[in-house]
């Protein structure tokens, strides 16, 4: 396993636990380090960071999530799992460099590793479709192509 992937996984248990436990950023992260080895300094740092940054902005990724569910949808029908995810995969698409391909694989691959393959299709749903509309490429334009 990659060093990101094992951060992003982090970053995953971290929101769930804030999610769940209503904690600060601060103490959630030093309740994971103190349950499980601590990995080393730039997967840890990588975890938190990416965890801090979402759940900072937990209310604007939870706007876009909901905009972007099918009328049969609810945000309150969604598994506390999807949003850690979608919440997590929304905070790198837009607030990083990494390419969305790269961002959207990785958070399918997790989803489906936590939640399933049923609920993972859901999630590449949603992610690719604000990738289209918003991101694009981040290696080129919208449509993929460099300028």
């Amino acid at each position: 396993m990659s060093k990101r992937t094992r951060a992003r996984e982090c970053a995953i248990q971290m929101m769930y636990q804030a999610n769940i436990l209503d904690a600060d950023t601060a103490g959630v992260a030093g309740l994971l380090w103190r349950s499980m080895e601590r990995p080393s300094d730039d997967v840890a740092v990588f975890a938190e960071r990416l965890f801090a940054g979402a759940y900072a902005r937990k209310d604007e990724h939870d706007s876009m999530i909901k905009s972007f569910l099918k009328d049969t949808w609810t945000f309150d029908r969604l598994d506390e799992l999807d949003i850690c995810v979608l919440r997590l995969a929304l905070e790198e698409l837009f607030y990083s460099d990494t390419p969305s391909y790269a961002v959207i694989d990785e958070y399918v691959t997790l989803s489906s590793d936590f939640i399933g393959e049923k609920r993972a299709a859901f999630v590449n749903g949603l992610l690719e479709n604000v990738n289209t509309t918003f991101i694009g490429d981040k290696m080129g334009g919208k449509d993929g192509k460099k300028s």
